[in-house]
């Protein structure tokens, strides 16, 4: 794992790693933990990930 954010509003985690791949999770479900998302295409290392202010979307950084 390279890097990890939460949403301001906490219902919402991100991962990067070293593979490229970026994943985002809810965490609020009462079943637990779960991607809803992958973020994929990059060339390389995924080195960061950020929320916007409300949550909504994320962006990662290459």
């Amino acid at each position: 794992m390279q890097g990890i954010a939460f949403a301001p509003h906490g219902r919402r985690l991100a991962t990067v790693g070293q593979d490229g791949n970026a994943q985002l999770w809810d965490v609020a479900d009462s079943r637990g933990p779960h991607s809803y998302a992958a973020l994929t295409g990059h060339d390389g290392r995924v080195h960061s990930i950020a929320f916007t202010a409300d949550g909504a979307d994320a962006a990662d950084v290459e």
